[in-house]
């Protein structure tokens, strides 16, 4: 089952929000393929998953309603939707492009439809991207550490609880503590 999740949020680091939010979503649903799109007081994400909709719904009403941030989280079904979104933004997180195989953009077309939608947002440009990308994730790690700081971590635990962090943040918590 494919769905959309809507989060309305405002974070300092809106960027590194996202991704963090992102990279809860891929340790749940066990895919790496999610997409998403966002702007300064809200995201888009787009995943499939396996898993039963019960328990896909606990989970963000557990880290997300729980934490009181404002989400929707629907079937993708386009047959039952309307909705309207800047093409390349639509082609990103749905591959409406029927023209191509690849179904991601590359992060210069992500940042073009960034752009498009909410101006120049240019000190949070290098958190966009597609996770099943390749290409683009291996620029960003050469130039982006790819283990969150103790520090990353604490301020997460602040805002968002304990159990906000992924099974990898936690393991990574206790390597830090030791």
């Amino acid at each position: 089952m494919e769905y959309i999740l809507f989060v309305f949020a405002t974070h300092k680091n809106q960027g590194a929000f996202v991704k963090v939010l992102a990279e809860d979503i891929v340790s749940v649903v066990g895919k790496s393929d999610i997409k998403y799109y966002y702007g300064p007081e809200s995201s888009i994400f787009v995943f499939k998953t396996f898993d039963e909709e019960k328990k896909i719904q606990e989970y963000f009403s557990t880290v997300l309603g729980e934490s009181g941030i404002v989400y929707f989280l629907v079937r993708h079904e386009p047959d039952k939707m309307s909705y309207w979104l800047d093409p390349n933004i639509e082609k990103h997180l749905f591959n409406t492009d029927n023209s191509s195989k690849d179904s991601s953009n590359t992060l210069e077309e992500q940042l073009e439809a960034q752009k498009l939608f909410f101006g120049d947002l240019e000190e949070e440009t290098d958190m966009v991207l597609t996770e099943s990308d390749e290409d683009d994730l291996l620029k960003l790690k050469k130039n982006k550490k790819t283990e969150p700081t103790f520090d990353e971590l604490f301020n997460k635990i602040a805002d968002y609880g304990y159990e906000s962090l992924s099974s990898f943040e936690k393991e990574l918590l206790k390597k830090y503590t030791k």
